[in-house]
């Protein structure tokens, strides 16, 4: 290995690829679960000797992950339609219920219509 294999990377550099913090730490959170779960590097490094979390960000320093960000509108969508489903799943949970309770007779009124004669 030879020794710009160990050079700094500092955080100023990642976030000129990863502009956002958040996004940046979820990104390195997947990758270094992914190398955790058994997936191969995409870089030349000894995973015995390296964490995968350094891993990660030197793959994310070298360009070999590509990030891709949902799209506003997308996940907006996915949201309404799984509130959609949601709202669907209680009317048709609160309508099973009312069918299943007895219905109960309105009382008849104690008063009594008069006829008009003429």
């Amino acid at each position: 290995m030879s020794k710009d294999k160990n050079i700094e990377i500092s955080l100023e550099k990642l976030l000129e690829i990863v502009p956002n913090r958040f996004e940046l730490s979820i990104v390195i959170a997947k990758r270094s679960k992914q190398l955790k779960m058994g997936s191969k590097p995409l870089i030349d490094v000894d995973v015995e000797k390296m964490d995968p979390i350094d891993i990660a960000i030197k793959e994310i320093y070298e360009g070999k992950i590509d990030i891709v960000q949902k799209d506003k509108v997308q996940y907006e969508e996915s949201v309404l339609e799984e509130l959609d489903t949601q709202l669907e799943e209680r009317l048709k949970e609160e309508l099973e219920e009312e069918e299943k309770e007895p219905k109960k007779k309105e009382p008849k009124s104690s008063k009594k219509s008069k006829s008009l004669a003429a």
